[in-house]
């Protein structure tokens, strides 16, 4: 996670890599659960162009501080790339949920 307290005490560093750079064709099904990332990683898809490789999408997400339009914002994105989007909240928690596109 990007937020430490989601994490817990114990860390340990990772090679990084943006998503857009690995897509070089077309992509059926994308699962996207990087728990609070997501939105910098759809942000960037879509300025790549590389959204418009992804024929469906189910992406998890979480409220951030960093982010308070996050899920609107990851929404509107996703429709004007041409993307229907279809929002379902976690009715258990406060923490998230589902979008498809």
């Amino acid at each position: 996670s990007l937020d430490r307290a989601w994490g817990g005490p114990v860390g340990r560093p990772v090679r990084v890599v943006r998503l857009s750079d690995e897509i070089d064709g077309p992509v059926d099904f994308l699962k996207l659960d990087v728990e609070g990332a997501e939105y910098g990683v759809v942000r960037d898809l879509v300025a790549t162009g590389r959204i418009a490789m992804i024929r469906e999408a189910v992406i998890e997400f979480h409220p951030v501080e960093s982010e308070p339009d996050g899920l609107s914002a990851m929404a509107r994105a996703l429709g004007a790339a041409g993307m229907t989007v279809t929002i379902t909240a976690d009715p258990d928690t406060p923490i998230g949920g589902l979008l498809g596109a």
